[in-house]
C-alpha cells in the first residue's frame, strides 16, 4: 500500500502547496560579520518603527535617503543605518555624554 508522505513546515509553501517558492519569515533578520549584533528590517518594519507609510519607506530607500540592501527584489534596512538616517534629520546635534 503507498503512503501520501506527511508534509513539515519546510515542506509548506506560501500556497500551502509543494513545489512553489519557499514561505519566507518576514520579522527581522540578524546580520553577520563586521555588524555585530545588527538587524536587517523590512521596509514594512522600519514604516511602523518611524509611524509613516510603507511606501515613503520604498521611496528613501530607492532615492538613497535611506541606506539599505537589496536582496533579490526585497529591501533590508539595517537598525545602524535606520538610527543614523533618523539622527541626521534631527535639528540638533547629538548631546555630550
Amino acid at each position: 500500500m503507498l503512503s501520501r508522505p506527511s508534509e513539515t513546515d519546510a515542506e509548506l509553501t506560501r500556497e500551502g502547496r509543494r513545489g512553489t517558492v519557499p514561505a519566507v519569515s518576514r520579522g527581522p533578520v540578524e546580520m553577520n560579520g563586521n555588524h555585530g549584533n545588527d538587524h536587517l528590517l523590512t521596509p514594512s518594519d522600519v514604516a511602523e518603527r518611524l509611524q509613516v507609510n510603507e511606501r515613503t519607506v520604498t521611496k528613501w530607500l530607492r532615492k538613497n535617503d535611506l541606506r539599505g540592501y537589496k536582496i533579490g527584489k526585497e529591501w533590508r534596512v539595517s537598525d545602524n543605518d535606520l538610527k543614523a538616517f533618523v539622527e541626521a534629520g534631527a535639528n540638533l546635534p547629538p548631546a555630550d555624554r
